[in-house]
């Protein structure tokens, strides 16, 4: 996996058990999830509302999975009839950005739109995130084939994209108040 710094600001975490197309806001950090009872159990509700049904508990003890999602910004792309796709933006993964100082290195590089492709595992569209898919390919053909016919030169859309981890394991502490991190 490609670990970009440039997208760990906007990196969120869920717990796995939570994985659906609606999920509560994400968190920091996953140890954010943590609001341990006197027992030391963490009862997570439907949409973050305290009155809402439990959909998730992590008891202490217990070895808990969570996932983080980031954002990795949005591209223009050409929607082909036939479901192909052309970048909008000619630059390479190899493209060095000469407007940006070198000197600076604590600045975030802006990361040319085929390297964020390269780094990305979910993509939709900017207008309707019900259509998303795992890679750029599989995404456009898709939303051409579930579009209104697409004219013969393209249409140009905005997909936006992300990356979201595999499950990473964590045994919750004994109070409930603490995730350590488990390898393997």
């Amino acid at each position: 996996m490609l670990d970009l710094p440039t997208f760990r600001p906007s990196r969120k975490w869920w717990p796995a058990a939570l994985f659906d197309e609606s999920m509560p806001p994400g968190r920091v950090r996953a140890e954010d999830w943590l609001s341990p009872t006197l027992s030391g159990v963490t009862m997570i509700r439907n949409e973050d509302d305290p009155e809402g049904g439990v959909v998730a508990t992590l008891e202490p003890c217990e070895v808990v999975e969570f996932v983080w999602h980031e954002e990795r910004g949005s591209v223009e792309i050409t929607l082909m009839p036939d479901g192909t796709w052309l970048l909008d933006d000619p630059r390479d993964d190899r493209t060095v950005d000469m407007f940006r100082p070198a000197a600076l290195p604590a600045e975030p590089v802006d990361l040319p739109p085929s390297a964020r492709i390269a780094a990305s595992n979910w993509f939709a569209w900017d207008e309707d995130y019900e259509t998303c898919m795992d890679t750029m390919d599989e995404f456009a053909k898709a939303l051409a084939d579930m579009s209104a016919p697409v004219a013969a030169d393209g249409v140009r859309i905005t997909v936006d994209m992300g990356y979201w981890s595999q499950g990473v394991k964590f045994r919750v502490s004994a109070d409930g108040k603490t995730l350590e991190a488990l390898n393997g």
